[in-house]
């Protein structure tokens, strides 16, 4: 009976591992940096240009990169590649 508990709690703290290596590996895609960077470019621009407009856009964009940049790659994947099927 022990062994199984042994057993049972290396699969749980193996599974959690496994998360927080999925979560770490987010950190480190480039979708993260290039949002990052659209955002800072943005807010740059914004204070020498003096329009809040280009900051509000670019942060939004580069925060939606950010967070969804794995999506986004694979939607425009997929259009890409129904666009060569219809051509």
């Amino acid at each position: 009976m022990r062994l199984g508990n042994q057993l049972q709690k290396l699969r749980e703290e193996q599974k959690m591992s496994e998360e927080e290596k999925e979560d770490d590996d987010e950190l480190f895609h480039p979708g993260f940096y290039i949002g990052i960077g659209i955002m800072f470019l943005g807010t740059l621009l914004s204070l020498i240009i003096g329009n809040l407009t280009i900051t509000m856009v670019s942060n939004i964009a580069g925060m939606l990169i950010a967070c969804f940049y794995k999506g986004i790659l694979k939607l425009l994947k997929d259009v890409k590649k129904d666009f060569y099927e219809q051509g």
